[in-house]
C-alpha cells in the first residue's frame, strides 16, 4: 500500500525537523538557484543542437535522438515520416 505523502514527510515544511523560517527560506533559495542553473545549461543544449542542425554539422534525426536523451522531445511530429530520409 502506498502511504500519502504529508508535510510531516519533508524538512522544509515540517517544523520538529528543527530548520527555523530563514533556514528553510535559504534552502529553499538554494533549491531555486539549482533548478536555474540546470534550466540554463538545458537552453544552452538545445541551442547548440539546433545550430547544429542548421548548420549541418548532424543530421535531423540525430538531433531528435539528443532532444530524447535530454527529455525534451515533447514535440509532435507525424509518425508516417521517417527522420532518416527515403527508405
Amino acid at each position: 500500500m502506498i502511504e500519502a505523502k504529508t508535510a510531516l514527510d519533508c524538512p522544509i515544511t515540517d517544523r520538529s525537523a528543527g530548520l527555523d523560517l530563514p533556514d528553510r527560506a535559504e534552502f529553499v533559495l538554494s533549491l531555486v538557484r539549482v533548478a536555474r542553473a540546470r534550466m540554463q545549461l538545458a537552453i544552452l543544449d538545445l541551442d547548440h543542437i539546433g545550430l547544429a542542425v542548421k548548420f549541418g554539422v548532424i543530421h535531423p534525426a540525430q538531433a531528435v535522438a539528443m532532444l530524447r536523451d535530454m527529455g525534451a522531445d515533447d514535440f509532435p511530429y507525424p509518425p508516417d515520416v521517417s527522420l532518416w530520409g527515403a527508405a
